[in-house]
């Protein structure tokens, strides 16, 4: 009888960075937790945290659009290892949770799988 191995785990290097108070924000802890349910290759990813002013220069910058949005992805490797920036906008997320009626923890998480389709390896594991 011969065993099935099984897969090795996807290698993540993430930096998680706060441009605004970290104070209610989830923590590095809980950002690597989401980022590895989804993994499935090896990836090495900074993720900023930033507030208004910084979200408006970046969406400006990069997409042309005159306003901040709760998510941008800066993809530098699209091939496993994946290489990447993600910034999420703290007072988008929050204005989107209140919106929602929603945790923002609950925001975050749902805006992470927008960030995460960027990368072909990112994808959802199938749920059993």
């Amino acid at each position: 009888m011969t065993l099935a191995r099984s897969p090795r785990s996807a290698q993540l290097s993430l930096t998680v960075q706060y441009a605004v108070s970290a104070n209610g924000k989830p923590t590095r802890a809980h950002f690597q937790r989401w980022v590895r349910a989804a993994l499935e290759h090896d990836a090495c990813l900074t993720l900023r945290i930033v507030g208004q002013v910084e979200g408006l220069k970046l969406n400006r910058n990069f997409r042309k659009k005159d306003y901040a949005t709760n998510v941008l992805t800066f993809v530098f490797r699209k091939n496993p290892p994946f290489e990447g920036d993600l910034a999420l906008c703290a007072p988008v997320v929050a204005r989107e949770a209140r919106a929602q009626k929603k945790s923002t923890d609950c925001t975050l998480r749902a805006s992470h799988r927008a960030w995460r389709s960027a990368f072909a390896g990112l994808r959802p594991r199938k749920r059993h």
